[in-house]
């Protein structure tokens, strides 16, 4: 038995050799959460499976035509992952609103008010939220601040927003204090920094280390980068820097 957990972020071509040593899979993730990170353009995949007889060749329309289909099936290495290929096969749909496969509804990891949040957004209002609403919170469950700042692209293509990340050090530094005596713990126990853009990333550590927050990447420093540095991980106070700016 071959177990798969966060299946929504596996590559299919990865998995592939795991799976043809297992008889039976068990599949577990969200397609609404990470995606996997996609080596292959659309193009270079399409004109890999037409190279090892996986489409067929043709006309233009054809190819695109059955390589819609592969996409559909979850096994194209530049949009599918391995969650998506156990749903297309799974024979339970007993949700006509969500995809096929078997959901656990319930929800007991965020209060009430974030998870609904995602619910409207991506559940159709289906999961059933277990935690319960905020109490004896040093600041609201969710929060938001507009940042007037400039969003600008680095040489390497990734974006920075050189202002917002110092108000975000500049709120740490300020609240710092509050925040370790509300929790008893350090700062960099309760605190994750999440953005994006690995610019950001660098922008936001920059501004941290002028304010002497440590975030120098060992286990007494404060979390920042991008999405996948917490995948799995849990802060009482998660930051999410957008870096986007009207401009």
């Amino acid at each position: 038995l071959l177990i798969v957990d966060e299946a929504g972020q596996a590559l299919p071509e990865v998995a592939a050799a795991s799976f043809a040593l297992a008889k039976k899979a068990l599949v577990i993730g969200d397609t609404e959460q990470i995606a996997p990170i996609w080596n292959s353009l659309p193009g270079i995949d399409m004109g890999n499976m037409v190279e090892e007889n996986l489409l067929p060749g043709g006309t233009q329309d054809a190819m695109t035509e059955a390589y819609t289909l592969m996409c559909d099936s979850g096994k194209s290495a530049a949009s599918g992952s391995v969650m998506k290929v156990a749903q297309f096969n799974s024979r339970y749909h007993y949700d006509p609103d969500l995809a096929r496969g078997m959901y656990l509804y319930e929800h007991r990891r965020c209060f009430d008010n974030i998870i609904g949040y995602c619910n409207a957004l991506c559940y159709h209002g289906k999961l059933q939220p277990k935690r319960g609403v905020e109490k004896k919170v040093i600041f609201p469950a969710m929060g938001y601040l507009h940042i007037d700042g400039l969003g600008q692209q680095a040489n390497g293509g990734s974006r920075y927003n050189t202002f917002e990340a110092g108000t975000i050090a500049a709120w740490l530094a300020a609240n710092k204090d509050d925040i370790e005596r509300h929790y008893g713990k350090p700062l960099h126990n309760v605190v994750g920094v999440v953005t994006p853009f690995s610019a950001q990333v660098n922008a936001i550590k920059a501004a941290l280390r002028q304010l002497d927050i440590h975030c120098s990447g060992d286990e007494n420093s404060l979390t920042v980068g991008t999405v996948h540095s917490l995948q799995g991980a849990e802060r009482a106070i998660v930051i999410f820097s957008p870096v986007y700016s009207k401009h």
